[in-house]
């Protein structure tokens, strides 16, 4: 149905947000927050729409990634909005200072191992890692690194680890 919408009326920021969130409530967070990006071109000051993905981001576990949207609510958005974004950016601020670092959390799929695949090695400051999947004691992480955009495996038991990073 969103997508004979999408053929037949003008490009709003409230289409895009209402299909945003059936992608995420499918679990969908990849097409989710596209969506709610266009949402974003769109109407680039929306408080709501930046709370939209902050949370979906948060919920998945992409601390780093939501952190920014959070922090734009807080300062921009209503008291109510305000305080939501501050609820969930309280314990990415609180990691933050104290020097940890959580890779990620453990979403809710598996899938296999690629074959011939190997584990990530050593992880640097301000690396990105985003968890894509788990499976067989491994977690199959995309990495955005200096280096470029790496994707591999690391220990499924590393995911409830916080890291202390050098200064």
């Amino acid at each position: 149905a969103y997508t004979v919408a999408f053929r037949n009326l003008v490009r709003a920021p409230d289409i895009f947000e209402e299909r945003a969130l059936a992608f995420l409530r499918l679990k969908r967070l990849g097409e989710g927050i596209a969506d709610l990006g266009i949402a974003l071109e769109l109407s680039p000051d929306s408080p709501k729409i930046r709370l939209m993905r902050g949370t979906a981001l948060f919920r998945f576990g992409r601390f780093t990634q939501a952190y920014p949207d959070l922090e734009f609510v807080e300062e921009k958005g209503s008291p109510e909005r305000a305080q939501a974004a501050s609820r969930l950016a309280k314990p990415i601020r609180e990691a933050s200072k104290n020097g940890d670092y959580t890779i990620n959390r453990p979403v809710l799929f598996q899938s296999s191992l690629e074959p011939g695949s190997d584990p990530i090695g050593r992880l640097g400051t301000g690396d990105s890692v985003h968890l894509v999947s788990l499976s067989g004691g491994w977690a199959k992480v995309e990495v955005a690194a200096k280096r470029g955009v790496l994707t591999g495996y690391v220990p499924e038991s590393v995911l409830s680890l916080k890291v202390a990073l050098p200064e």
